[in-house]
């Protein structure tokens, strides 16, 4: 199904059923980092989005992969030596299918803003790509990217779930969650109604390009043997 064809029946059922499960876990997370006793061991604490601000200020903190997604702030863990690898490989591969265009492609830690509903959101995504990029944005990201990339490591919750949907929310078209230990690629496609599909488009081997980003080409198999 192309992203601008209508779902039939049986997928919109399927669609809306994943995202009540995937509602449901972002809920758990949510009201477990209040308890302090949640499923992402990444849950730091609470606050708001001026006290995230000056919280990154801090000695100490201004090295930090530290990211707020609705008013809990996220503390990232050291990747892997596998998971650098593979994100030096996308960022390499990607950055040589841009060249003469007008579009970027950026890596962590830096800084993405998603503004959804008037809530900003910080996160710092593994691999993204950015077009027309604005001068004036030196510090941080905030104009919507083409695709995302997050490489799954430590805590799956974070990628899978609370990412996934405010990925979603702020109308990011393509995403792809890249899981080294289970050797897949997942990509989703945002369709007319704006959601992801229930079930992405898994790779295990062969290739995968990008629908928003056309010039880049992977070879899964390569890329998941790094």
């Amino acid at each position: 199904m192309s992203a601008h064809s209508q779902p039939n029946r049986p997928e919109k059922s399927q669609l809306k059923s994943l995202q009540i499960r995937k509602a449901r876990i972002l809920n758990k997370v949510r009201y477990s980092a209040i308890t302090s006793n949640g499923p992402s061991t990444n849950l730091y604490k609470r606050m708001t989005f001026s006290e995230f601000e000056r919280f990154r200020e801090q000695e100490g903190n201004r090295e930090k992969q530290v990211e707020f997604i609705d008013n809990f702030v996220y503390m990232a863990p050291s990747p892997t030596i596998k998971h650098q690898r593979i994100s030096r490989e996308l960022l390499t591969g990607i950055h040589l299918s841009l060249k003469n265009t007008d579009c970027e492609v950026f890596d962590a830690p830096t800084d993405l803003v998603l503004t959804i509903e008037d809530t900003q959101n910080v996160v710092i995504p593994d691999v993204f790509v950015v077009c027309n990029l604005d001068e004036e944005e030196t510090k941080r990201v905030t104009k919507t990217p083409l695709l995302v990339i997050e490489i799954l490591s430590n805590n799956r919750v974070d990628d899978e779930v609370t990412k996934f949907v405010k990925y979603e929310q702020a109308g990011i078209p393509e995403y792809w969650i890249v899981d080294p230990e289970e050797r897949v690629i997942t990509q989703y496609i945002l369709n007319a109604e704006n959601k992801y599909p229930a079930k992405g488009h898994s790779f295990k081997a062969g290739t995968i390009t990008s629908v928003r980003v056309p010039s880049y080409t992977a070879d899964v198999g390569e890329l998941l043997n790094l």
